[in-house]
Order: structure tokens, then sequence, then C-alpha cells
């Protein structure tokens, strides 16, 4: 509580800043180095996790993958639809390829 009005006017300029600012404090509760000043940790750590989250959200958008293509098709439900050749989905996949 010292350093919060210091940190937060120096740290935050955005609402994502606000959850950053927050995520930070949390995770120096028990990663705070006593030996080291307290206002260069939260800097580091602040602009550490501000970078991970602004590459996570980068990755995020450039890689979504439409929900309905990680639906299990119809004909590995089935049992029936499935030749008889094992258990395991890569031979059902290899039976229902060699029909």
């Amino acid at each position: 509580m010292k350093h919060h009005k210091q940190l937060w006017d120096l740290l935050v300029h955005s609402p994502e800043d606000k959850d950053i600012f927050n995520d930070t404090y949390l995770k120096l509760t028990y990663k705070y180095n006593p030996d080291k000043d307290f206002i260069e940790q939260f800097k580091w750590v602040f602009n550490q996790l501000k970078g991970a989250y602004k590459r996570d959200a980068r990755c995020n958008i450039h890689y979504q993958i439409d929900e309905s293509r990680l639906d299990i098709p119809e004909y590995l439900k089935d049992e029936e639809a499935v030749p008889d050749k094992g258990t395991d989905i890569v031979t059902k996949l290899k039976a229902i390829l060699s029909v």
C-alpha cells in the first residue's frame, strides 16, 4: 500500500493495465525478494506480464480455430459405422480410410 499510488500512476495507462497491475500484485505476494527494491521488482514483473499478455493476445487472434472443426465427426461417434478392427482412435481412422 505504501507504493500503490506511485506505481499505479507510473504503470496504469489503459483498462488492460488495471488487470495486469492486479496480477502483478498477486504474483509478487509469492515472488517478492526482500533483498531487492520493491518498486523495481514490481515494474519488472508488470512489464513481464504485459509483454506475455500481448503475445498471447496476438497469437489468439491469428490462430483461432473454428469451434466446428473441433467437433468429433458423426461417423466416429457411431460405433456401427466403424469396422471393428480395434478400439483406439488411430485404428478406427485407419479402418475408415481404408473403406
